[in-house]
């Protein structure tokens, strides 16, 4: 479909900016973004898996990252199918994000 059926079928909300907990329509407010991306850190941290893969959109993927780097605010631009690979250390409990936006599979 050309952009302009695709506005016109999904159109781009009145109100948007990534950052701002304001929710339009029902939307998820960042707070809960912020919640459930601890708890799948939780999940991940108490799996004891030695390799783990997360499939996620950009948005829930920036406040993981931002929740890994103890980081309230910011924005990790995200490319179509980009992802972002972090070191994770159980024993000294630290993370270390090795990657972002990351493509190589496109080339």
């Amino acid at each position: 479909m050309d952009r302009e059926e695709a506005l016109a079928r999904y159109p781009i909300p009145a109100f948007r900016h990534d950052l701002d907990p304001f929710t339009a329509d029902g939307g998820e407010s960042q707070a809960a973004i912020r919640a459930r991306a601890l708890h799948a850190l939780e999940l991940v941290w108490n799996g004891g898996g030695q390799r783990v893969l997360l499939v996620t959109h950009g948005g829930f993927g920036n406040s993981l990252l931002r929740e890994l780097l103890r980081a309230s605010r910011g924005w990790f631009a995200f490319g179509d199918t980009a992802f972002a690979t972090v070191r994770l250390s159980r024993g000294s409990h630290t993370a270390v994000l090795t990657g972002v936006n990351l493509t190589p599979h496109l080339t």
